[in-house]
């Protein structure tokens, strides 16, 4: 096994800092959280090997050992880099929400169909781990990862003026609506696309999915 140093800060790269911003630290961060390339490729590595392995036998039956056999990764390592093997989860939906939202912010103007297609090419690129998180009842990663992307995005687009008393409850109904959205459909395992789910959340977002009737009746 390769048991890998670094010397990295731990404060995040200037990038990071611009972009990210403290809105991050809503979710559960990795033990390492700094920029050595070395490592990141480690983290990276570790993540892909739970994911497979996630795919083989169930949750509760994989331990930090075979994540770093199946890594090529000493022990040492793994610990340099996270708590435990949920840390790696955290680590696995983070990482990619965190990529699809810099490129977000590179546009010159961003709509709520941009940030809503952009949250359901994150499902779509992680949809077997998701799948398999909700399959051994790890719903509780998947409800702190989305809080944490609500929280991350809403903290970068929306408007200084509307963040009233309220803003936090407005982003937890916003995050339990999606958390509860995508937890119903791995369950159900129907024929819903993921472009259908993107319609929906565009609806629902711009107040187009419930038409109340003001007649009443009998």
């Amino acid at each position: 096994m390769t048991d890998v140093k670094y010397g990295g800060s731990l404060k995040p790269t200037l990038t990071d800092v611009n972009v990210i911003g403290d809105d991050r630290r809503k979710g559960r961060m990795s033990r390492y959280e700094g920029d050595n390339s070395t490592a990141l490729r480690s983290q990276a590595w570790l993540a892909e090997a739970l994911e497979k392995l996630m795919l083989e036998k169930p949750y509760g039956r994989i331990s930090v050992g075979d994540i770093c056999a199946r890594a090529q990764l000493s022990r040492q390592t793994f610990y340099n880099m996270f708590g435990d093997k949920d840390e790696v989860l955290h680590y696995c939906l983070r990482s990619a929400y965190e990529e699809r939202f810099r490129s977000i912010c590179a546009l010159d103007a961003v709509t709520i169909d941009d940030i809503v297609d952009g949250f359901v090419s994150v499902v779509e690129s992680k949809r077997d781990v998701l799948k398999a998180m909700v399959d051994n009842r790890l719903t509780g990663i998947v409800f702190e990862e989305i809080s944490a992307c609500v929280a991350l995005f809403a903290g970068r687009f929306v408007r200084e003026d509307e963040r009233t008393d309220l803003f936090p409850y407005s982003e937890a109904m916003l995050a339990g609506a999606i958390a509860q959205m995508l937890v119903l459909w791995f369950q159900r395992d129907d024929s819903v696309g993921t472009d259908e789910l993107a319609s929906l959340l565009k609806d629902f977002m711009n107040g187009r999915v419930y038409q109340i009737t003001s007649e009443r009746k009998g």
